[in-house]
């Protein structure tokens, strides 16, 4: 049985992780500013990309495993849609979506 509510939390944090992923080359083409974190061998650029795989890992774990398609693929479109919506903004509305995501987590897991 698919935990709607844990794919939701999943997928925030999958967003934000993309969205640090690849905002500097959405950055670079668009002329926007990038922040140190957030360059080729920024930390948020690295570990970004292991918290939204990290994600569709540990909803293998806790859902069935087609939901890793539905994660994926809606992060994915949601980064980038959010990235050309917040544009410069979206570095601190990556981080912010990966901490709330994962506390969130962790407390539908403890309760």
């Amino acid at each position: 049985m698919v935990n709607w509510t844990s794919v939701l939390i999943l997928c925030s944090i999958s967003v934000g992780g993309w969205m640090a992923a690849v905002y500097e080359v959405i950055a670079i083409n668009k002329m926007l500013p990038v922040g140190h974190l957030f360059r080729r061998s920024g930390i948020m650029t690295i570990s970004g990309g292991i918290i939204a795989l990290s994600s569709i890992i540990v909803s293998i774990l806790i859902n069935p495993w087609w939901t890793i398609f539905i994660i994926l693929v809606l992060s994915w479109f949601l980064s980038q849609i959010l990235v050309n919506i917040f544009k410069v903004h979206s570095q601190l509305v990556s981080i912010i979506l990966m901490v709330t995501g994962i506390i969130l987590l962790v407390f539908k897991v403890l309760i």
